[in-house]
C-alpha cells in the first residue's frame, strides 16, 4: 500500500509497530492468510537487529505492551492459556508481551532482559517493539461487532502509523475508545513519540478478522 516517509537526520532509535492478535501464532491462526503476510513483514522488519557476529541483539530493547490482567497467563512463556500449549517463548506472561518475544525470538534477536513495559522511553534509544491493534469493531464478526466509528478509527490509525506529525493532533483516547479501540493508551504512548518522528513508513494494514491490525516502523530522534 502507499506509505509516506519522513527522513530528517539519523534517528536514535527504531519503533517497530506490531500487532497484538493471538491468531498471528500459527498455532492459533489456522486460516489467517493475512497473519502469515503480517508475520512474513515483522520478520523482515526485525532481523537487521541480530549480530550477524554474536546472535545477539545488536540494541537494547524494549516491549511496550498491555499490561491487562484479563490477558495475563501464570504459565511464563506459554501460549497454552490461548491453546497453543507446544508454542513457547523464554518469558513472559502478558499476551502481548509473548506475542512480542515469539517474534524476536523467531527473528533469532537473541534478547536476555528487555525492558517491558506499557510506557515509552523519555530517551527513546535501541529497537522498541510496541504492540498495539486498531478498532475492534470492523465488522459484524469482530469481538465488539460492527461500530459506527470504527472505520474512520481503522482509517485514523493508518494515517497516523504513515505520518505521526501529520495526523498528531487528530486524536483523543475517549474518541478512539468509542469506535472499539481496546487499549487507547497504548496509542496514547505512541502519540508521546510522534513529535520526534524522523521517518514513518506503515507497511501493512489488515481488518480481515474485524480487528485493525497494523505493521509500522518509525525512526525518532531523541531530542
Amino acid at each position: 500500500m502507499g506509505v509516506r516517509e519522513h527522513n530528517h537526520k539519523q534517528p536514535h532509535a527504531t519503533v517497530v509497530i506490531i500487532p497484538g492478535s493471538p491468531a498471528l501464532i500459527p498455532d492459533l491462526g489456522t486460516g489467517d492468510h493475512a497473519g502469515a503476510i503480517i508475520r512474513e513483514t515483522i520478520n523482515e522488519l526485525l532481523t537487521p537487529f541480530v549480530s550477524a557476529k554474536s546472535g545477539l541483539a545488536t540494541l537494547p530493547v524494549y516491549i511496550i505492551c498491555s499490561h491487562d490482567w484479563r490477558f495475563r497467563t501464570n504459565r511464563t512463556g506459554s501460549f497454552a492459556a490461548w491453546g497453543a500449549p507446544d508454542t513457547t517463548v523464554s518469558s513472559g506472561n502478558f499476551l502481548s508481551e509473548l506475542i512480542a518475544r515469539y517474534f524476536l525470538e523467531s527473528a533469532s534477536v537473541a534478547i536476555t532482559e528487555p525492558v517491558v513495559t506499557d510506557k515509552v522511553p523519555s530517551s527513546p534509544f535501541g529497537l522498541i517493539v510496541v504492540v498495539v491493534d486498531g478498532s475492534a469493531g470492523l465488522t459484524a464478526r469482530a469481538p465488539l461487532s460492527l461500530l459506527p466509528n470504527a472505520v474512520s478509527a481503522h482509517r485514523w490509525c493508518e494515517k497516523f502509523l504513515a505520518d505521526p506529525q501529520l495526523h498528531y493532533v487528530d486524536y483523543s483516547d475517549a474518541w478512539l475508545s468509542d469506535a472499539g479501540v481496546l487499549e487507547p493508551q497504548l496509542w496514547s504512548e505512541l502519540h508521546k513519540m510522534a513529535p520526534k518522528v524522523t521517518k514513518a513508513t506503515l507497511l501493512h494494514s489488515d481488518s480481515s478478522l474485524g480487528v485493525g491490525r497494523y505493521v509500522a516502523r518509525w525512526e525518532v530522534h531523541s531530542s
